[in-house]
């Protein structure tokens, strides 16, 4: 492996302890002047040496059998070639240390490499590869081949994240800012301890990536895009302005939308999700889980366990998951999918026409929460293969059971 060292003066990437590289490369060796070697490789990949030399000292490496002794520093570029360092074989892990500087850092490979940016504001292209990335003081960036909305963080310790996106698992300390495809980030991170942590902090962008970590935390995104990871612990995550990503993590989180089309994960516990003024999918997880979408066109989905979900104003989409749930789709033209388990499909007065999917005869229920009393308030009629059940200005269609089936006091609550 290489161990690699950016030359302040000279602005180059080298290494000055390249041990024994293995693979189909062959390489030749060329002396062209005093102080550097290039060593060719057939498949494009080339290092130099370079130093003050005279002739090849006793200490050697050794890359595909052709000895290259040095007293100097191993310069490598690996910008542009063909094969991945997968196909080579190191004996231990690669390391690049940047110098203090504004440097710029483009690795290349699908191997994960180690980086250390030391001072400066750096910026890291690393492609594909599980990299690690201490960028230390200034302004470090990591420029992400990915979307924003696809990113996915832990938090390791505070100041430390992972990051997974399309790129790989990166591991990233004192790293400030993510620039991804579609929008620069910022980055903000929490302890194991109670955490309140707040948005446009930094002034190159209003958009953060802001990661809690274990114990009950509170994060606000404030303006801008905003991905918010509670983690472990009671979590309560508000994005505010902006078009919003929110993960609750493990705990019984509360996960708040705002204004514009957020996306809402509850995790593993009881939580309560609520959408705000966009367009917004909620998604329950693996618990007991309430989802409010208020205004707008929303999507609600409960996943696993026993939840509660309420459409609000709007056209909204609502499906239930795999246990005993409760779908309220509100005011507006509702679609509403139970899903497993004997659900429950509440209407009341006023609600708009709305569809039910799925309804299972002897499982599920329909409860009339005001405008009818019992079954004699109801009109139901045949509409194709379906049935069509009115009151009080509310509609509602039960596709693919007809009005002889449905027309029974068991399958209604009042």
């Amino acid at each position: 492996m290489a161990r690699l060292v950016i030359n302040a003066d000279s602005d180059e990437l080298s290494a000055d302890d390249l041990f024994a590289l293995v693979g189909d490369n062959s390489l030749e060796v060329t002396q062209t002047t005093d102080s550097l070697i290039r060593l060719e490789g057939d498949n494009g990949l080339f290092a130099t040496v370079t130093g003050n030399f005279t002739a090849f000292p006793t200490l050697s490496r050794t890359i595909d059998g052709l000895s290259a002794g040095f007293n100097g520093e191993i310069l490598i570029d690996i910008s542009d070639f063909s094969i991945t360092l997968g196909e080579l074989q190191f004996n231990r892990n690669p390391f690049a240390a940047i110098t203090a500087g504004d440097d710029t850092n483009i690795g290349n490979t699908d191997i994960g490499l180690l980086w250390e940016g030391f001072g400066g504001n750096d910026s890291f292209d690393l492609g594909a590869g599980n990299d690690t990335v201490f960028g230390g003081s200034g302004s470090d960036t990591l420029i992400v081949e990915d979307r924003f909305a696809s990113a996915r963080a832990t938090l390791v310790t505070s100041g430390t994240i992972n990051l997974t996106t399309r790129d790989g698992r990166d591991s990233l300390s004192s790293v400030e800012l993510l620039q991804f495809e579609d929008r620069l980030a910022a980055i903000s991170t929490g302890t194991s301890f109670n955490n309140t942590l707040i948005g446009n902090q930094f002034s190159a962008t209003r958009n953060d990536l802001i990661v809690g970590g274990a114990g009950n935390d509170q994060l606000l995104g404030r303006s801008g895009s905003d991905a918010l990871f509670g983690e472990s612990g009671n979590d309560r995550l508000l994005g505010q302005r902006g078009a919003d990503f929110l993960d609750g993590g493990s705990g019984n989180d509360t996960l708040v939308g705002g204004s514009l089309a957020d996306t809402l994960f509850g995790g593993s516990g009881a939580d309560s999700l609520i959408g705000g003024g966009g367009r917004d999918r909620l998604n329950g997880g693996r618990n007991n889980d309430r989802l409010d979408g208020n205004a707008s066109d929303d999507i609600l989905r409960g996943n696993h366990g026993q939840d509660r979900l309420n459409g609000g104003v709007g056209n909204d989409r609502l499906l239930g998951g795999t246990g005993r749930d409760t779908l309220f789709g509100g005011s507006g033209n509702d679609v509403l999918s139970g899903n497993g388990g004997a659900d429950v499909f509440e209407f009341r007065s006023n609600d708009g026409n709305d569809t039910i999917t799925d309804f299972r005869l002897g499982a599920d229920h329909i409860r009339i929460l005001n405008g009818a009393d019992d079954l004699s308030d109801l009109t139901i009629r045949s509409q194709g293969n379906d049935s069509r059940v009115s009151f009080g200005n509310t509609t509602i269609v039960v596709e693919d059971v007809s009005a002889e089936q449905l027309n029974d006091a068991d399958h209604f609550l009042f």
